[in-house]
């Protein structure tokens, strides 16, 4: 059967669609927070994967992968932010991975998200099942490249205009496997296309730019009403 995905939002006045899932550049990439010491130790390529320590997530499958790619090669790390009731599980999934290939940050507050964002190299989102996935488009409008789960709604419905920038695979491990080594294999070239997406992603999810655009949508559907009423209301007395 195929997957049918749509971008949530409703449409301005040029036919485009108005996201509802904005997001605060400024404050995502404002140089703020410091960025801990202990994060200072990760090996480069330095892989992003944010989200609640959940099932759904699919850290563990992720963690099985990355485990298996740090046994074929030396080369990167993965750093988890997030806590969640699987938190104690995971880490002991994760045992045995020295801290400069894996480490788990724990909850991030909005305010603290930028540190994590400057220091990565490229984001993963591996979920079994997510209707957008906000990361996704975080990510890309900081210029970072992204592996996702074809779970995701948002991978699926970007992947169309940002194919180099954005990589979707299967939530399998094989699909992981493969996904994490031809993202680092091909990070120089992905990365570049990232910093090309950046600012359009940025032109078109800003909180800024959605307010506008909503403003002038609301405006436009104002006008619209009105005109429809009085086309109604001289039908009316005029009997046309």
């Amino acid at each position: 059967m195929e997957q049918r995905t749509c971008e949530p939002g409703a449409r301005d006045s040029d036919g485009q669609v108005m996201p509802l899932y904005a997001v605060d550049f400024n404050k995502l990439t404002a140089k703020r927070t410091e960025i801990p010491e202990e994060w200072q130790a990760l090996r480069r390529p330095i892989v992003l994967c944010v989200g609640r320590l959940i099932k759904v997530k699919n850290i563990d499958g992720l963690i099985v992968a990355w485990k298996d790619k740090c046994a074929r090669s030396d080369r990167g790390s993965l750093l988890i932010v997030g806590g969640g009731p699987e938190s104690k599980w995971l880490k002991e999934l994760a045992a045995g991975l020295p801290r400069d290939r894996l480490q788990f940050a724990g909850p991030l507050s909005r305010d603290q998200m930028d540190a994590p964002f400057r220091l990565a190299d490229a984001l993963v989102l591996p979920s079994r099942r997510e209707p957008w996935g906000i990361v996704i488009t975080e990510a890309l409008g900081c210029g970072l490249p992204v592996l996702a789960s074809d779970a995701v709604g948002a991978a699926v419905s970007l992947v169309r205009e940002y194919p180099k920038a954005l990589m979707v695979h299967p939530t399998t491990h094989n699909g992981l496997s493969e996904g994490l080594s031809e993202l680092l294999d091909d990070l120089p070239r992905r990365r570049e296309a990232a910093g090309v997406v950046a600012t359009l992603v940025r032109d078109t999810y800003d909180v800024n730019r959605v307010a506008e655009r909503l403003v002038t949508w609301e405006r436009w559907r104002f006008i619209w009403k009105c005109h429809h009423s009085m086309k109604h209301n001289n039908a009316r007395i005029f009997g046309a």
